[in-house]
């Protein structure tokens, strides 16, 4: 099987879903995926509350780093 890695930050803290599996909190640090493209959910209830849902394209043997930094901030 071909993989990547994905490397993601959230300001502020958020839970992450890749392709619908709940992932846990930001900071992600090199969790392996399939090469190929991943659907990213950012979640976070508390104040202040945001969903951020973008696309990861991830290549083989090579981390994607992904940083999301809400406009609130």
């Amino acid at each position: 099987l071909k993989t990547g890695s994905l490397k993601l930050t959230a300001k502020p803290p958020a839970r992450i879903y890749v392709d619908g599996k709940d992932l846990g909190w930001t900071p992600l640090l090199g969790h392996s995926l399939a090469v190929g493209r991943h659907a990213v959910l950012l979640v976070r209830d508390d104040k202040p509350a945001y969903r951020k849902s973008f696309n990861v394209s991830i290549e083989k043997d090579k981390t994607t780093f992904e940083r999301y930094i809400h406009p609130g901030l």
